[in-house]
C-alpha cells in the first residue's frame, strides 16, 4: 500500500512539475509574441512617417517643376504683352497731333483704351506669376519638410528594425519555427552534404 501511495506521489509531483514547465513555456511564448507584435507596430508607425516624408518630397518636387514652368511661361507672356503694347502705342501716338481733330480725338481715346487693356492684361499676368511663386515656395517647403521627416526617422527605423529582428528571432526559437532563410540554408547544406557523400563514395570505388 505504501508503495502504491509513493508511486502515486511521484506521478502527481511529475505531473505538477510538467504542468509548471508547460505554463512557463506558454507564458514565455506569449511574452515573446507580444514583444514581436509591439516591435512590428513601431516599425509600421515609423515606416508610415517615412512614407509621408517621401510623398511630401515627391509632391513638392512636382510643384516646384510646375511653378518654374509657369513662371517662365508667364514671364515670356508679360514680355510679349509689353512689347505689343509699346508697338501699338507708337502706332496710335502718330495721330495724336493730326491736323484732323476727329482723328486726333480718336487716337487719344484709342491710346486711353490701350493703356487700360495693357494694364489689365499685365495685372492678370502678374497675378499668375505671383501664384506660381507661391506654389514654388510651398513646393520647396514640402521638399524640406519631407526630407527632414525621412532623415529624422531613418535612425529610428534602423533601431526599430533591429528590435523587430531580435524579438522575431526569440519568438521563432520559443515557438520552434525555422525562418525561411535558415530553412533554405539548411536545405542547401543538406544538398552539399549529399554531393560530398556521393563524391567520397565514388572516390572509394
Amino acid at each position: 500500500m505504501k508503495k502504491i501511495i509513493l508511486t502515486l506521489s511521484i506521478v502527481v509531483a511529475s505531473t505538477c512539475a510538467y504542468s509548471q514547465t508547460t505554463d512557463k513555456a506558454a507564458a514565455a511564448l506569449a511574452k515573446a509574441e507580444t514583444a514581436m507584435k509591439n516591435a512590428q507596430t513601431k516599425v509600421d508607425a515609423i515606416q508610415k512617417k517615412i512614407s509621408v516624408g517621401d510623398s511630401l518630397v515627391e509632391t513638392g518636387t512636382t510643384m516646384i517643376e510646375e511653378a518654374k514652368a509657369e513662371i517662365k511661361e508667364e514671364t515670356a507672356n508679360r514680355k510679349a504683352a509689353v512689347k505689343s503694347a509699346a508697338t501699338e502705342r507708337k502706332s496710335i501716338s502718330k495721330y495724336l497731333d493730326d491736323d484732323d481733330k476727329a482723328v486726333a480725338t480718336q487716337a487719344k481715346a484709342d491710346l486711353k483704351n490701350l493703356e487700360a487693356e495693357s494694364k489689365a492684361e499685365l495685372k492678370k499676368i502678374d497675378n499668375k506669376i505671383k501664384e506660381a511663386n507661391k506654389k514654388l515656395t510651398k513646393g520647396e517647403a514640402n521638399v524640406a519638410k519631407g526630407k527632414t521627416a525621412v532623415k529624422t526617422n531613418a535612425s529610428a527605423m534602423k533601431e526599430a528594425s533591429k528590435k523587430l529582428e531580435t524579438t522575431t528571432a526569440t519568438y521563432n526559437e520559443l515557438a520552434g519555427i525555422t525562418p525561411p532563410e535558415k530553412e533554405k540554408a539548411k536545405k542547401e547544406k543538406s544538398k552539399d552534404d549529399d554531393k560530398k557523400k556521393k563524391k567520397d563514395k565514388d572516390d572509394e570505388e
